[in-house]
């Protein structure tokens, strides 16, 4: 159907016109003789600008002939009036930017002379090097990040060998499921073919070199060997790789000084000694070997050993020795595969001779024929870092002043004695027999580390032993962090609840539910106002302060309904008088949550909506 293009008609008694309403009234305020009624049309003054701005103001206008050209005239005018502003706007535009190049000039001058003033100019080279060196030791980074910065840091970190003296020789594929395997590791320049080693060298120069040999190290046996896929014909291709190399070093003709030597193959292989010949061990100050390699303790004792103040070894490597180690000097120890009960004795006398131990690391080692009341320890006063692994007894030695304590798979061997550790601040654990922890009194303890490849039932288990079961608490730290963990929210929180001093908890991979924070929760404080510290009122967690989760990296969490549970709990805390300072929570994607904030902004939104 077609619409009807009829004008409707006015009333009866009404004018027609040609106006709105709005125009009507707009017409009305104009002056008289702008706008004239000529009986039933209006017509326009002979101003163009006039007719314009009347032409907006009309609805279903058809302007005549007259106003077209009163029009396109105005439209030309407007045209010209563009023209000359936008020429101008670019003669404007051109001297802003030229001011602007100006003050960029002169910007980067004064950067320049700034610069030129600086106080690490006036550093002597000697020095900067010896910062770069620090630099890079301790960050364990690559020196082509100082060498970014300007051409004469460049050339300083050139010219600067102990930047240098760090070499890691493994094979091609060290870095297993890695794509592109990184020149630098751990602040080591990685060398896997030879003429990578060949340049390391060179570049090092006469600086003592410290020297990682790695076999399928250990980056590549987390992964690989965790799930079982050990291949013997990959790894003994990675051994040819890394025997060549040292092959090649030997066919240079060179003699290498050594300030460090690590061994890294797993326990699995060993490297024959006579690719080692082509090292001098005069300034040696660090050994770490995974094996029996004799021979190369014979050499470094032979040699002096004045620097030494390294060494891990095999058992048998240390008894064939001991008489000729500089005992007095060493300020970390390591001593591995010594599980004969009839060389207890032996091993106890060397540790006996360990006057100034620092570091103390016993791996798969039996001191001792059986734990009891009576069995004598080893007096170590001087260890402030203990590290056990498979040791029998669980406690071998005394060292009052330790500090630091990591206990690896503790034998399932109960002991009787106190032992007491009165400035342990640093404890980990991993495992899930958590009872052999009962035996400690450490009163300083500030955090404590656990770590577990059991499943649920065991850690639940580990968990009754150490804080469900209704005996005394005796770690109590200030911040728990667990690890790589298999856990039952609800008990764990349990767990937890009865913490006393306790202030934080850091989960990194560890799977948790919105149980967590339901479950200390009474079901009685839910619908209260408030309740302070002392109205008697049950505080779930009450001296927990700070909650960190990371689930990055870990199992598949829902991040949903843990995040409702945790900002529910933080409102309950808030609502008794005990608020949460802080509780974070990184998904799986990397993103980080501070739920803290987000309540708080929630809240703030509740009470400007009101």
């Amino acid at each position: 159907m077609r619409r009807s293009t009829r004008r409707k008609q006015p009333p009866k008694g009404v004018k027609p016109q040609l106006y709105t309403e709005k125009s009507d009234v707009d017409s009305a305020s104009e002056p008289p003789e702008t706008i004239a009624e000529t009986g039933s049309r209006r017509t326009l003054s002979n101003e163009p600008e006039e007719v314009m701005e009347t032409v907006t103001q009309l609805s279903n206008f058809l302007p005549s002939e007259q106003e077209v050209r009163q029009a396109q005239t105005l439209i030309s005018q407007y045209e010209r009036e563009y023209e000359a502003a936008q020429a101008e706007y670019q003669v404007k535009k051109q001297e802003l930017d030229a001011l602007a190049h100006r003050m960029s000039t002169i910007q980067s001058r004064i950067f320049e002379k700034r610069a030129s003033i600086a106080p690490i100019r006036r550093v002597p080279q000697d020095v900067l090097s010896m910062i770069f060196g620090l630099c890079v030791r301790e960050n364990a980074t690559s020196p082509w990040t100082l060498m970014h910065v300007c051409r004469s840091w460049r050339a300083a970190a050139m010219h600067t060998a102990m930047l240098w003296n760090r070499i890691m020789i493994a094979p091609s594929n060290w870095a297993g499921w890695r794509k592109g395997a990184p020149k630098f590791y751990e602040g080591m320049e990685v060398c896997t073919s030879a003429g990578q080693l060949e340049r390391a060298i060179k570049q090092a120069g006469s600086t003592p070199l410290e020297v990682r040999l790695l076999i399928s190290g250990t980056v590549y046996r987390r992964w690989v060997w965790a799930f079982s896929n050990y291949d013997p014909n990959e790894y003994s291709n990675q051994e040819r790789e890394v025997h060549k190399l040292l092959g090649h070093l030997n066919d240079l003709n060179i003699r290498v000084p050594l300030r460090a030597l690590e061994i890294d193959t797993g326990e699995r292989f060993s490297i024959p000694e006579k690719y080692l010949q082509c090292f001098v061990w005069t300034d040696i100050e660090r050994l770490v070997l995974d094996g029996e390699y004799p021979m190369i303790l014979s050499a470094v004792v032979e040699s002096g050993a004045r620097n030494l103040k390294v060494l891990s070894l095999d058992y048998p490597d240390i008894i064939d020795a001991i008489d000729t180690i500089p005992w007095a000097q060493l300020k970390e120890l390591g001593v591995i595969n010594s599980t004969d009960p009839l060389e207890s004795p032996l091993l106890i006398d060397a540790l006996r001779r360990c006057s100034n131990v620092e570091t103390l690391t016993l791996k798969d080692v039996r001191v001792g024929n059986q734990d009891r009341a009576d069995h004598p320890l080893v007096e170590m006063p001087s260890v402030t870092r203990l590290t056990l692994d498979l040791v029998v007894p669980l406690w071998p030695i005394h060292c009052p002043n330790l500090t630091h304590l990591s206990i690896q798979n503790p034998e399932q061997i109960h002991t009787t004695r106190i032992i007491r550790l009165p400035n342990l601040v640093w404890l980990g654990f991993n495992g899930s027999v958590l009872n052999r922890l009962n035996c400690f009194d450490a009163p300083k303890l500030h955090t404590f580390e656990w770590t577990s490849g059991g499943g649920k039932s065991d850690n639940l288990s580990g968990l009754r032993d150490l804080w469900l079961h209704n005996n005394p608490i005796v770690i109590d730290p200030i911040v728990v962090k667990v690890c790589d963990m298999t856990l039952t929210s609800k008990y764990f929180a349990l767990a937890l609840f009865r913490l006393v001093r306790c202030q934080r908890l850091h989960a990194i991979r560890t799977p948790l539910g919105p149980e967590f924070f339901e479950t200390p929760v009474p079901a009685a404080l839910v619908g209260k106002r408030k309740g302070g510290a002392g109205s008697g009122t049950t505080i779930p967690l009450r001296s927990f302060r700070e909650f960190i989760f990371d689930f990055m990296g870990g199992k598949k969490v829902e991040d949903g309904p843990l995040q409702e549970a945790a900002k529910s709990f933080i409102r309950r805390r808030e609502e008794l008088g005990a608020p949460i300072q802080k509780l974070d929570i990184r998904t799986q994607d990397g993103t980080w949550h501070d739920l803290v904030e987000l309540v708080h902004n929630e809240q703030a939104g509740e009470v400007s909506d009101e």
